[in-house]
């Protein structure tokens, strides 16, 4: 789990919310109410589906032949608008199996981590969760060779 993430807030616009995903090193994050629960979660799709683009380089596409095309203002849009909810999380105590099962239940590369009340304590990432997986499976073949 990474730790130290500053949430979002419902009420931020869109254009601040990119800037802080881009400085937390992620591809999106939490939004939270007024007691820290999680309510939502903002990622790049989300910015994406409201550009009306499936992908970067489709809007990369459409920027080089029609720029004129997009109407969306992102300064003008709250977070709140945007986001995906109900978000899929998982609790601080959650095992491998748990976090497998949230994992496949969508197509997300991050998951909030909360604690008992629902309140954002971190973020796990699924790139970490298999690197994390992969040197246990290692520690665990390099036993067994030596066992």
């Amino acid at each position: 789990m990474r730790g130290g993430m500053t949430p979002l807030t419902g009420d931020l616009a869109m254009d601040e919310a990119a800037r802080r995903i881009v400085a937390s090193g992620g591809k999106g994050l939490p939004v939270v109410d007024a007691a820290g629960r999680v309510i939502g979660i903002l990622t790049e799709t989300d910015f994406l589906r409201r550009l009306k683009v499936s992908s970067f380089l489709e809007l990369m596409l459409r920027l080089l032949t029609d720029p004129a095309s997009f109407s969306h203002r992102c300064h003008e849009t709250r977070v709140a608008d945007a986001m995906t909810t109900p978000v899929v999380s998982i609790g601080l105590d959650a095992d491998f199996d748990e976090v497998m099962r949230r994992f496949a239940q969508h197509p997300g590369r991050t998951m909030p981590v909360v604690d008992a009340a629902g309140r954002f304590v971190g973020m796990l990432l699924r790139k970490d969760f298999l690197a994390a997986l992969y040197r246990r499976s290692c520690t665990s073949m390099a036993t067994e060779v030596a066992g």
